[in-house]
């Protein structure tokens, strides 16, 4: 097998995780998320949004996204939320 030599591109990943593409994927599965907290939790509402985030081992910012619950009503108590994200992990 031939030997490969992998050198990342910093600057490359840094665009590729602030770009659009992976601001929709970001929404993508937080409407995931968000389909299974409401399957959960038929009673309360939730909202996604995109997000900027930290991440990366130079803590740049990136694409992401994010759910919140807007009407709490049973949902805290079922943590609906809490386990729909961890469904999606």
């Amino acid at each position: 097998m031939a030997k490969v030599n992998y050198k990342p591109d910093p600057r490359g990943l840094a665009e590729l995780g602030r770009s659009s593409g992976m601001t929709r994927a970001a929404m993508e599965g937080a409407r995931a998320v968000q389909r299974s907290a409401q399957a959960i939790n038929p009673s309360g509402s939730y909202e996604t949004s995109p997000a900027t985030v930290t991440a990366g081992w130079r803590n740049e910012q990136r694409a992401g996204a994010r759910v919140v619950e807007t009407v709490m009503k049973a949902g805290a108590r079922r943590r609906a939320l809490s386990r729909a994200a961890q469904g999606a992990r």
